[in-house]
């Protein structure tokens, strides 16, 4: 055992891992995790008429606050755009901030669309939250 080994106890038996190793761990788990924690609030947004989402792809989970631009817009039918590079599994949560400026989200069946049982409206306080599906190439609508 040297000074820079950490001891962690797994199913009752003890073992040592290198301190060095362990940061560059931690590192990477606060670049995909965020410091704040399991979800990243990104700034609030506004929305033009057939307009996309600006994202923060590093962050594990998104939380994205928006409304339409002076009134309610219809945005992209790839809200994310087509070269979004996420993996699979990846959510992010869309949340309305307006009564008044409300996102349309059509769930046209195309690639790096949305899937969902028919339109999603995004009023004040409303949100959905969305799992993007890689073999599908779809985010899906968890219900």
């Amino acid at each position: 055992m040297s000074f820079s080994d950490i001891p962690i106890r797994i199913n009752g038996k003890d073992h040592l891992i290198d301190a060095s190793w362990w940061n560059t761990i931690r590192t990477e788990l606060i670049l995909a995790f965020g410091s704040g924690g399991y979800i990243f609030e990104e700034s609030a947004q506004t929305i033009l008429g057939a307009g996309e989402i600006v994202y923060t792809s590093t962050a594990f989970k998104n939380l994205i606050p928006m409304e339409g631009n002076g009134g309610a817009v219809t945005i992209s039918d790839t809200p994310f755009g087509t070269a979004h590079g996420f993996t699979g599994g990846k959510e992010v949560i869309l949340m309305g901030t307006s009564d008044t400026n409300t996102i349309t989200i059509n769930t046209t069946d195309v690639p790096s669309g949305i899937i969902s049982n028919g339109k999603i409206v995004l009023t004040r306080f409303s949100q959905v939250i969305l799992i993007y599906n890689a073999a599908l190439d779809r985010f899906i609508r968890q219900e």
